[in-house]
């Protein structure tokens, strides 16, 4: 096996690895990435530019972890990676080389590793008894094939079943089935690595909620069975505030930027991004006048009761939380000229950062923050890059030490 050391028999239980993990990134679209071209065998590697960024090398990690993250969440899309083969799924050997090589430079690198399965849509858009039968029987074999291609690693690499299991524009409370047909794909994901043996006996593996959802979704929510006794983490992905970290009404964040947030101007209801949130001139209008009337009850002390309220609801679980997905959307380009307000953007971005990793670790969360490598600014919750894929010397290091800084706050216990 390139790149990993001698594993060890007895794993770390979940909870250590969780504690162990100070920040967590993610590669991003890189490997999840399709354009819709692609035929089994041909040129699949190629995938791995349909999201504008270069292909992934081994210096970019290298760079990451000299910034002080020491854990990185690898999204895979395997579709249209694998095909069935009359029973037998199989996954295209270029890709599974290419996905275990980038796994063997993190190993090297020693960071923690989450491989998933994300956005395979045969899954994820299908949480439906009426589909179950075959969509169970997909999941069963891939998650096999994978399983026994990376069962000799050790501790350091972590399994993670699903991504955000939903049906495109419902992202609130969905019915009963929905919320069972996550916690099926959970305990099939479960059962199929650990009937692998080797060290996925062991092996920490990590459950979703559907949509990886911590407010509206936890209801029904069930821990799966697991023949390994304390191996199981749960995953929540959370972008909040929306208003600031998807959706650019307001272009700054926390108590000391408060009269930056007041004084810009409205922004345009005409804008797809805030017209698809369903976000009206008056509506933004009343949004930012409480937003004034409140003042007292700061950015800060909002995120705070968010992630403590969060906290709570999922403590009856007991399972170690790893925050899989989490950052805001940048609203200036990184080469913008910096006047004074360009500046305040870029600091209040930083000072968020930092407090979305200290208040996620105050709350005994493991952090991941997401990264596509996209620098600029724009419409929309695209912006999220933090390494710049094509020049090092554009990483946002204002924003990495930014994080730095807040994870440095010690994993508190509830």
């Amino acid at each position: 096996m390139t790149g990993c050391t001698e594993p060890t028999v007895n794993f770390r239980t979940a909870e250590e690895i969780h504690d162990a993990i100070t920040i967590g990134w993610n590669l991003g679209n890189s490997l999840e990435a399709y354009n819709g071209n692609e035929t089994f065998g041909a040129g699949n590697t190629e995938t791995e530019l349909a999201w504008d960024n270069p292909r992934t090398e081994k210096a970019l990690l290298e760079r990451v972890r000299k910034s002080g993250f020491n854990a990185i969440r690898v999204p895979v899309r395997w579709y249209p990676h694998f095909q069935m083969e009359g029973e037998k799924l199989v996954v295209d050997s270029a890709w599974m080389a290419r996905v275990q090589q980038i796994v063997d430079w993190c190993m090297e690198e020693d960071f923690f590793v989450i491989l998933n399965t994300h956005h395979e849509k045969w899954l994820e858009s299908h949480p439906f008894y009426a589909d179950s039968t075959s969509v169970l029987d997909i999941e069963r074999k891939l998650w096999t094939v994978i399983a026994e291609q990376f069962k000799d690693y050790d501790d350091r690499l972590l399994f993670a079943g699903t991504n955000e299991v939903h049906i495109d524009g419902e992202w609130k409370t969905v019915s009963d089935e929905k919320r069972e047909m996550q916690n099926i794909f959970n305990q099939t994901f479960v059962d199929a690595v650990r009937a692998t043996g080797g060290y996925n006996d062991q092996r920490n593996l990590i459950v979703q909620t559907y949509y990886c959802d911590p407010v509206y979704n936890l209801q029904g929510f069930r821990v799966p069975k697991d023949s390994a006794t304390g191996h199981l983490l749960m995953e929540i992905h959370l972008y909040q505030p929306s208003t600031y970290s998807m959706v650019g009404i307001e272009k700054y964040w926390g108590a000391e930027y408060l009269e930056d947030i007041l004084q810009e101007p409205l922004p345009d209801a005409s804008n797809p991004v805030i017209a698809a949130q369903g976000l009206t001139k008056e509506m933004m209008e009343m949004y930012f006048a409480g937003k004034r009337a409140n003042a007292e009850e700061t950015d800060e002390m909002r995120l705070d009761k968010l992630y403590t309220d969060i906290s709570v609801s999922i403590k009856p679980f007991d399972l170690p939380v790893i925050l899989g997905e989490s950052g805001a959307s940048r609203w200036i380009d990184m080469g913008a000229p910096d006047t004074e307000r360009n500046c305040r953007i870029r600091e209040s971005r930083a000072y968020f950062y930092e407090c979305l990793a200290r208040t996620a670790k105050r709350n005994d969360f493991a952090i991941f923050v997401w990264d596509n490598g996209y620098m600029d600014a724009g419409e929309g919750d695209e912006h999220f890059g933090l390494f710049d894929r094509m020049d090092e010397g554009k990483d946002d290091l204002l924003t990495i030490r930014g994080l730095m800084k807040g994870a440095e706050q010690a994993y508190e216990k509830k």
